[in-house]
């Protein structure tokens, strides 16, 4: 069970614009995903914190028709939480899972493979078993 690297990097070096232009956000899915998830959370930090305001009467009563924690808690969830989880899936495991730390590309020999998806079968199958209920009525 031998893990080789390589001697080469793998990762090419990223072209980027002198000045930052909107553009730029597409040069990677990671940029993207940032950008978004800290403009909704910038967003929704903000009408959070006239809510919070106009709870203490400092502002004025905010008309809502549902109610702003549940508000608040979807878009955290729903919003927030999957663009930033978006941008480590994008980055880092795709870089960790086929670079190492060096930069270096990871090949992992057969016997890993096999070990790999024993693990994933064994997963699967006790999922399914779990799921199927008791056998006997």
């Amino acid at each position: 069970m031998a893990i080789h690297i390589s001697a080469t990097p793998s990762l090419p070096a990223a072209s980027v614009l002198p000045d930052w232009h909107g553009r730029n956000l597409l040069l990677a899915p990671h940029r993207l995903g940032f950008f978004l998830g800290v403009l909704v959370l910038i967003l929704a930090s903000g009408w959070w914190e006239w809510v919070q305001l106009s709870r203490v009467a400092l502002l004025g009563n905010l008309p809502s028709a549902i109610s702003p924690t549940l508000v608040h808690a979807s878009v955290m969830v729903m919003g927030f939480f999957p663009l930033f989880y978006s941008v480590l899936v994008w980055l880092a495991l795709v870089t960790r899972m086929s670079c190492g730390h060096s930069g270096c590309a990871l090949v992992a020999d057969n016997l890993v493979w096999v070990l790999f998806w024993a693990l994933q079968c064994a997963t699967l199958m006790r999922i399914v078993a779990s799921s199927a209920g008791p056998l006997s009525p």
